[in-house]
């Protein structure tokens, strides 16, 4: 097995500019990718973003990871230097993934993709690395690694007339592999020899546009690349190094855990080509839920594969390349396959995941009495939740709560979970949330909580797994939710205490009222009003005269 270097390391996202996230910028990198849109879905319109990359060597390589552009209206071009007035490499459109190779003859390349007003699609990615030392028609070499390339011109190709030898010094065994290659096929040939003369034996000769297979040699190279006076290409970029077939692969457990991480390769740097490795996972509760951490691979080439079960046969549940970030994966059991393949022409800097395993079965509804636990969507075999679904889970508590998610993926605003404070459908509206966007933690004004999740017909998701428990900020949980109702009942009590008060303040007020309008009367007969006084005594009560005379 021949062991590939040249790789693609980790895309660093480039400051947001304006509406249009992540469009443009300079990147000072001898090596890495690039992708836009950086989210994922399809490309704004009227964009038009430019990235400069500049590199510390001599020239950088660069390649197509995917491309989806609208045809003839939307382009992506690479220039050799560092505006749009440098030499022109590359200009295309569509949906056919470049096979070409682009190199340039300094350390700076311009790259700029505009899309006009009508469709859009899903963009471009591609990788880049540097040529630390100048291509060279010829050269004499005694390193156990090193790089070949051919010489270009401001043009990006290879020129006419060429006649190039390479002769590589070595008394161990050399593994040759190519990061590029493109020539005019039949006429513009690469030769490579086991040995480091021209008479030694042939291993092959290249030309076209397919990039040859890996060499080894058991005694050194000697190379020789001839061009006729007709079309050229870009060349080639080949690499050699001391034979290591026999390098760990550090790939592949059977683990039982209910928690923990997976990390390829486990001592960073890059993983090896033609990688074949299986991680089987069992845990003790009912499923298991998996996050991505970190992920970067040679896009549609080297895969990672989860099923559903515990062999290759297991039902799928995702099948992953590139550089975006997969969305977390749940199983329907206690059990998950995991399995990472290369091939052996680009290598990147492979995943990291981790998982957890939930413990309560996955139920479409329920009612729940508990201070904390999970909820989760039930799923199919192959982790997608099912169409139509129509589930409601009540959560009643003793003190408020706090909801939490650690994963979520539903349709775009058809597939909707919906969230209330309170026990019915009738509660105050907390939020109603779909998509990808992983919900922030809601904390609930009340003990309750009433949640729904509706899908329509067509396409869906994965789910969501959402935790409950007891809101609180920190280690001093009892005494803050204590404190929290006795400060609640007390405010309570002192209002109603205060309501009283005025009642009887009123009621006083009202009562003297009255009681001075009666009063009135009676003063005014005081001061004077002696007829009234004698009248109303005759009717009201009797002097004491004339009670003396009834007497009598």
């Amino acid at each position: 097995m021949l062991t590939q270097k040249i790789v693609l390391p980790i895309y660093i996202p480039l400051p947001s500019s304006g509406d249009l996230s992540d469009c443009g910028g300079y990147i000072y990198r001898d090596s890495g990718s690039l992708q836009y849109p950086v989210g994922g879905g399809n490309y704004p319109r009227n964009a038009d973003c430019s990235w400069i990359i500049v590199s510390s060597g001599t020239s950088i390589e660069l390649h197509f990871l995917q491309f989806r552009t609208e045809a003839n209206r939307d382009y992506v071009s690479i220039r050799d230097g560092e505006n749009n007035n440098s030499p022109l490499l590359f200009w295309d459109s569509g949906t056919s993934l470049p096979s070409k190779v682009i190199r340039t003859t300094t350390n700076k390349g311009f790259i700029r993709f505009t899309s006009n007003s009508y469709s859009s699609d899903l963009g471009f990615a591609l990788g880049w690395s540097t040529l630390d030392k100048p291509c060279e028609c010829s050269g004499t070499y005694s390193a156990e690694s090193g790089t070949i390339c051919l010489p270009i011109s401001s043009t990006g190709n290879y020129r006419n007339y060429l006649n190039c030898t390479w002769i590589i010094n070595s008394a161990a065994p050399l593994d040759i592999f190519f990061s590029s290659f493109s020539t005019e096929k039949s006429n513009d040939i690469l030769t490579i020899r086991d040995g480091n003369i021209s008479e030694s034996t042939q291993l092959g000769i290249f030309s076209g546009n397919k990039l040859p297979e890996p060499l080894r040699t058991m005694r050194g190279a000697y190379l020789q690349f001839i061009s006729d006076r007709n079309r050229a290409n870009t060349g080639f970029v080949l690499h050699w190094n001391i034979s290591s077939s026999g390098a760990s692969r550090e790939c592949g457990k059977h683990i039982n855990s209910n928690s923990g991480s997976i990390q390829y390769p486990i001592s960073g740097g890059h993983y090896h080509d033609e990688a074949n490795c299986s991680w089987i996972i069992v845990s003790s509760g009912s499923s298991i839920e998996l996050k991505f951490t970190r992920f970067s691979t040679e896009f549609g080439i080297d895969n990672v594969y989860m099923r559903n079960g515990e062999s290759s046969s297991a039902p799928e549940l995702g099948k992953y390349s590139g550089v975006t970030l997969p969305p977390s994966v749940r199983t329907t059991g206690n059990k998950v396959f995991i399995s990472f393949i290369s091939d052996y022409v680009s290598t990147s800097t492979g995943f990291s995941l981790t998982w957890n395993t939930i413990d309560e079965k996955c139920t479409c509804g329920g009612n729940y009495s508990t201070d904390s636990g999970t909820i989760c969507l039930p799923i199919t075999s192959y982790g997608k939740y099912m169409d139509n679904m129509n589930c409601t889970w009540i959560i009643n508590s003793a003190v408020p709560l706090d909801i939490s998610f650690s994963s979520f993926n539903t349709k775009s605003g058809k597939d909707i979970l919906t969230i209330r404070n309170g026990s019915s459908s009738e509660s105050v509206l907390i939020g109603n949330f779909s998509g990808n966007a992983l919900p922030e933690t809601l904390k609930m004004k009340t003990k309750d909580a009433y949640i729904q999740f509706t899908s329509n017909v067509r396409t869906v998701g994965n789910g969501f797994v959402l935790h409950w428990n007891i809101s609180h900020p920190g280690s001093t949980t009892s005494n803050t939710n204590s404190s929290t109702e006795s400060s609640t009942y007390i405010t309570i009590g002192a209002v109603i205490a205060v309501l009283v008060i005025v009642v009887l303040i009123t009621s006083v007020l009202i009562w003297l009222k009255k009681k001075k309008d009666k009063d009135l009367p009676q003063h005014q007969s005081d001061l004077g009003m002696g007829n009234r006084h004698d009248s109303e005594n005759s009717l009201y009560g009797a002097t004491p005269g004339t009670t003396e005379l009834a007497a009598k």
